[in-house]
C-alpha cells in the first residue's frame, strides 16, 4: 500500500483515469484513510520484519512483540 501512497493521489488518479479504470479511482477521503491506516500499520510491519529474521534472538523476539503489544 506504502508504494501506492508514494505515488500520490493525483497520480495514481490521473494513471486510473487513462487506464479506463473509473473503479480505482479514489476521493481524496478515501486517499486520507489509506494514508492512516499505513501509518498505523507501519509499527507492525517493521515488527514482522524483525521477527521473520533468520538469526533473531528471543530477547529480540520479545522485545518486538512488547513494542507492538504497546502500540496497540
Amino acid at each position: 500500500m506504502q508504494s501506492i501512497l508514494d505515488k500520490g493521489f493525483t497520480e495514481i488518479n490521473a494513471v486510473s483515469r487513462d487506464d479506463g479504470r473509473r473503479d480505482c479511482i479514489f476521493t481524496q477521503k478515501e486517499w486520507d484513510q489509506m494514508q492512516e491506516m499505513s501509518d498505523i500499520l507501519e509499527p507492525f510491519k517493521i515488527e514482522t520484519d524483525n521477527l521473520q529474521g533468520e538469526k533473531v534472538v528471543i530477547p529480540l523476539k520479545i522485545s518486538s512483540i512488547l513494542k507492538v503489544g504497546l502500540n496497540t
